[in-house]
């Protein structure tokens, strides 16, 4: 959440800087309360679901089915695209700030947009039942990449595709998801960022 939080926040600010520093401060904690609420109900959610589907290995290959599926979805690019671009969001919605509720709409909309284009990593992980250090480490780092990055779209359609891959093998009750794994992925994803902002270097 930091990632998409902290400039979203950093240019918020900028839209009340005519405004009193209490003024300010209020209207920023109440766009940050909804992200709180938000992900306290995912978490609890995506707890539900891993309890529901621990021991059970058809649910948790149909879990990471669903995650890469929703990966490679409209709605998921759309949320990204608009998480991606932080200042055209509020260029669209944040004009209008004159109420306290309308601080609250704001944080909401995009705390919405936020899990959006997270959701199917995060399935993903229950899913595969991996809570493990190095595999919340690997979907730390696919989330800001895929933010950020230059090519963060299509780090995100690869991801969707390599989940789809390995639904089945998680469903047969494969053991794909140990730590080692996970260090793997974490591994790759970063080399992967690094090779492409170079090649990207060298061809401009």
């Amino acid at each position: 959440m930091v990632p998409t939080l902290e400039p979203f926040l950093a240019l918020y600010a900028g839209l009340l800087s005519a405004h009193s520093p209490l003024l300010r401060f209020t209207r920023q904690m109440l766009v940050v309360a909804p992200f709180g609420v938000v992900w306290i109900a995912t978490g609890a959610v995506a707890w539900v679901l891993l309890v529901l589907s621990e021991d059970d290995a058809v649910a948790r290959g149909l879990l990471v089915a669903i995650a890469g599926a929703y990966q490679l979805s409209p709605l998921a690019r759309a949320c990204l695209g608009r998480c991606r671009s932080p200042m055209a969001f509020l260029m669209r919605y944040g004009a209008m700030q004159r109420t306290p509720g309308d601080a609250v709409a704001l944080g909401s909309r995009y705390a919405l947009i936020c899990v959006g284009c997270c959701a199917g990593l995060w399935i993903a992980l229950v899913g595969a039942g991996a809570m493990g250090l190095a595999w919340m480490a690997a979907l730390a780092l696919l989330v800001l990449v895929e933010k950020w990055h230059a090519s963060g779209e299509v780090f995100a359609r690869v991801a969707g595709a390599a989940l789809l891959l390995l639904a089945l093998p998680t469903a047969f009750g494969a053991d794909i998801w140990t730590e080692r794994a996970g260090l793997i992925a974490l591994l790759a994803v970063g080399a992967a960022a690094v090779v492409t902002v170079r090649s990207r270097t060298v061809t401009a």
